[in-house]
């Protein structure tokens, strides 16, 4: 082997890893996207929401990102 064949089997290593994880990334995006939105069809799942809760446990202001702070 020459190190020319050596330097592009690691260039089509790094690029596979790299397709592999913005794959990965797409997915768990999209699934996140997708449980949410039907989490909302839920019956009852926004009236819930609204009286402060889920599944029975508080919804406080620590449960979200706080951006309001950040100028």
């Amino acid at each position: 082997m020459t190190a020319q064949t050596i330097n592009v089997q690691r260039q089509m290593l790094a690029l596979s890893m790299k397709a592999k994880l913005s794959t990965l990334w797409i997915f768990f995006l999209f699934n996140l996207i997708f449980r949410d939105i039907h989490e909302f069809v839920e019956p009852g799942f926004i009236e819930e929401i609204m009286t402060g809760t889920s599944n029975g446990n508080p919804i406080t202001e620590h449960m979200f990102p706080d951006f309001s702070h950040h100028r």
